[in-house]
């Protein structure tokens, strides 16, 4: 089944050519009303989750990104672009990938493409031959599954291809440059996940909050079998889907900016999918889907702009009270952290335990994996990327040039250098690694 714009509907097998789409399937016997209006559409929506009442759903919000999952994977050939659904919960056994692989279930029949989890190292390249594989399979629907505990998601390549309409890339192994229409939907999941700042923008969010410390022993459930009873139900749950899209298009003219129903958000680089899905979504008496961004600031403190603002100023905070005015490398910021950096100094000066520990926190705090072995790396472009950038308390971080091939940056202060350990912490980076990898006994300060 697949809906044009105007609300009108195609059942039959084969090519469509009015929305462009190949039907693989025959539902011309769909029981759905003529001319379906809002009432129509909140019986519908009701409908199509009471399935998944069993799920613990943090607020109504998260349920409402779940509805625009199922949604606008149906009309994903209408829509641009689409956000990714990003499922996330406090604990394993919560429920995460179940309920994520459910939409591809209502409205292809089968799950989705599901991949483990890409780790940090070369996971951005990875990301982007998984995406070019995929949209040249025709598999339009992609489950990026289980990522770590408190992992950023983070990786370029689908923040460009979640804000494309086309997608561009180098055949592995050759020079041969393809494009493609992307049609792609993404989900990914993972306990607490982290979203950075670029990442937090293009996603809508899905918490379960099991209130259990091992949800997984839970044994009553209204449907325990919950995929054999979706695909026993699925022209019931297919028809509620499109009974409230239907609804929506018919009465409210999503394409129109001057629409009848007017949603209370809209989301940048998405303004399609928020007219016709969020809005959707939001006229039929749930939260607006778009609001679990902010929630998911409030909740963790972590993703969108001020979360990563907040944690840049603590870093330059914890910066400047060890180097003061000095300038800096990223591994001799990375080493100031750590106490067996000082433990063989003759003088280590005005050099603080605590002033250590705020500098450790803050840095794990801003760059996921600082403290891997990769985490000068890691390190070097999260200040290379935020070289200028004001914070809320006036401190800039500055580039000066570099040293022995590595930039070197400084902190500068509204107030003037910081009265702390001028010179203390500034060590050679790479003696240093070597004595924090036990290779030389004394480190000396320049």
């Amino acid at each position: 089944m697949t809906l044009g714009w105007n609300g009108k509907r195609s059942a039959d097998r084969g090519y469509d050519r009015a929305t462009e789409t190949f039907l693989t399937e025959d539902w011309t016997g769909l029981p759905l009303p003529a001319a379906p209006d809002q009432n129509d559409a909140r019986e519908a929506m009701r409908v199509l989750l009471d399935p998944f009442s069993d799920f613990p759903f943090a607020d109504e919000r998260c349920k409402a990104a779940f509805a625009a999952h199922i949604l606008h994977m149906l009309v994903r050939h209408l829509l641009p672009t689409v956000p990714a659904v990003v499922y996330s919960a406090p604990t394993a056994g919560s429920g995460k990938t179940l309920l994520a692989t459910t939409p591809s279930i209502v409205v292809h029949g089968r799950g989705p493409t599901t991949m483990a989890a890409v780790q940090e190292r070369g996971a951005d390249d990875e990301m982007r031959k998984r995406i070019t594989a995929c949209l040249l399979a025709s598999r339009t629907d992609v489950l990026h599954d289980n990522l770590s505990r408190g992992q950023v998601f983070a990786p370029p390549a689908v923040d460009v291809m979640l804000t494309t309409p086309e997608w561009s890339d180098r055949i592995l192994g050759g020079s041969t440059t393809v494009k493609t229409p992307n049609t792609l939907t993404f989900a990914v999941t993972g306990n607490n996940l982290r979203l950075a700042q670029d990442t937090a923008r293009r996603v809508v969010a899905v918490y379960l909050d099991p209130g259990h410390a091992r949800p997984e022993t839970r044994q009553e459930f209204r449907h325990p079998d919950l995929v054999g009873h979706l695909h026993a139900q699925r022209s019931k749950l297919l028809a509620a889907a499109l009974t409230v899209l239907r609804a929506h298009f018919m009465h409210n003219d999503p394409l129109v900016l001057g629409a009848i129903f007017v949603p209370s958000r809209t989301l940048g680089s998405f303004e399609t999918w928020a007219r016709a899905v969020a809005a959707a979504v939001e006229w039929v008496g749930l939260p607006n889907p778009i609001a679990t961004q902010e929630w998911w600031r409030v909740q963790f403190g972590l993703g969108g702009a001020e979360g990563e603002v907040d944690a840049l100023g603590e870093l330059l905070a914890a910066a400047a009270a060890m180097f003061g005015p000095d300038r800096f490398t990223a591994a001799e910021l990375l080493a100031a952290s750590r106490a067996a950096a000082f433990e063989n100094l003759e003088e280590p000066a005005a050099v603080t335990a605590e002033q250590r520990q705020r500098l450790g926190e803050a840095l794990e705090a801003a760059v996921l994996g600082v403290n891997s072995s990769s985490g000068n790396r890691l390190l070097g472009k999260f200040l290379a990327s935020h070289a200028n950038q004001t914070t809320p308390s006036g401190a800039v971080l500055k580039r000066v040039g570099e040293r022995r091939g590595v930039a070197t940056f400084v902190v500068q202060l509204p107030s003037g250098p910081a009265p702390g350990a001028r010179g203390a912490a500034r060590l050679v980076a790479a003696e240093l690694d070597a004595a924090l990898d036990g290779r030389v006994e004394r480190v000396e300060r320049v």
